[in-house]
């Protein structure tokens, strides 16, 4: 989400300001890349325990009121809301509880008199890919907090002007609540300037010298970029590595919250920049995206743009615009994307195929031409 802030604000004609919740060691205001952001004090300490949450629960209350003196105070015209995730997190604690969108609706974007585009992210009331083995253990669903889930959409909707899904799935679920033609389908993109194909060999040299010391570059290599959490499907990696053959690698590159354990089929390289993710891409063969929640997820696109399979679960319509032995490849289970991955090995016309198509994806949907139409959406929402 950050990422798809910033992108957009770097290539847009208009000037944005980032209003976002301050953590340890970041200042309250700077400009990056043209962009100002302000950072609403008090700093949330990111620690675990039930002392450490209790601490948590009233640090983001009494953020609350300071980040609505910030929108009163702070010259602006349009209001840009990315959902779902709001905060503070204690309203959809007890709203989901309740099974209703109560407390949500006392959030400081509320006191907001400006026009309000709202971006949905992802549709936590129905995107999950709920059979088996795709199941999120700790991810409840009960029927009161989907039910609290989509009052919160129907509220949304009904407070902005214009609605921007990331995903095409989004429009179906959401046009229940306002008229479709106020919903537009503007993906998260890629900066096809940053993401490019590069010859592995020449990638390869780019990247810190330790990392290359733990690549071989004789083996086939499958690169796994994210968050090392259920959501993002870390869970199977580990079995997909055990069902390689001996002249593949799986490579894993994100943030490690779970204390990720060194495994024999797979290389742990640690948190990967954004500078650092191209070349990296480059070097890998195929990219496994196993996502469990529905849409098409940034490193999909980055990796499309620069010329790189990507294997995924689920079908056409949750993955658009992924699209089965088109541009990507779609499983159904661990053991269809540990097949395609041999078939991609062995299949110099298939890699090709899908390489080049992945490549026309991209450019088509670069963060550089969707912003253009996100300023459309912008001059309309302002002059109406």
């Amino acid at each position: 989400m950050e990422r798809n802030i910033y992108y957009f604000a770097k290539y847009s004609k208009h000037h944005h300001l980032v209003l976002t919740d301050r953590v340890t060691n970041m200042p309250v205001f700077e400009v990056a890349d043209g962009v100002s952001v302000y950072r609403v004090p008090p700093v949330r300490r990111l620690k675990i325990g039930t002392r450490a949450r209790f601490f948590n629960i009233l640090l983001d209350l009494a953020r609350e009121p300071i980040k609505a003196r910030f929108l009163g105070k702070l010259k602006f015209d349009i209001l840009h809301l990315r959902a779902p995730y709001l905060s503070p997190d204690v309203f959809f604690v007890i709203d989901h509880y309740l099974g209703r969108t109560f407390f949500k609706k006392i959030a400081a974007w509320r006191r907001c008199k400006k026009p309000m585009i709202v971006t949905f992210h992802s549709l936590l009331s129905h995107d999950l890919l709920n059979h088996v083995p795709f199941r999120i253990p700790y991810f409840p669903q009960s029927v009161k907090e989907r039910k609290s889930w989509i009052e919160l959409e129907k509220l949304l909707c009904e407070k902005a002007s214009k609605i921007i899904c990331i995903d095409k799935y989004m429009i179906g679920v959401l046009s229940r609540f306002c008229k479709e033609e106020d919903i537009y389908y503007i993906p998260s993109g890629v900066d096809v300037k940053l993401f490019r194909p590069i010859d592995k060999r020449e990638a390869f040299d780019l990247l810190p010298a330790l990392m290359r010391d733990q690549l071989p570059l004789n083996k086939f290599l499958i690169l796994y970029l994210g968050r090392l959490d259920y959501v993002k499907g870390f869970h199977l990696l580990e079995p997909l590595a055990r069902m390689l053959p001996s002249d593949s690698k799986l490579m894993v590159a994100g943030k490690d919250p779970m204390k990720m354990n060194q495994s024999k089929g797979l290389i742990y390289l640690g948190e990967v920049s954004n500078q650092i993710a191209p070349f990296l891409i480059n070097v890998s063969d195929v990219i496994f995206n196993p996502v469990l929640v529905k849409g098409t997820s940034r490193v999909t696109f980055e990796a499309m743009a620069c010329g790189k399979p990507v294997i995924m679960f689920g079908d056409e319509n949750s993955r658009y615009p992924a699209v089965h032995r088109k541009n990507a490849i779609l499983a159904d289970n661990l053991e269809e994307a540990a097949k395609a991955v041999l078939e991609l090995k062995d299949s110099q016309k298939l890699y090709e195929k899908l390489s080049e198509n992945a490549c026309a994806t991209a450019n088509e949907y670069s963060v550089q031409e969707l912003t253009k139409k996100m300023d459309r959406i912008y001059d309309e929402t302002y002059i109406a």
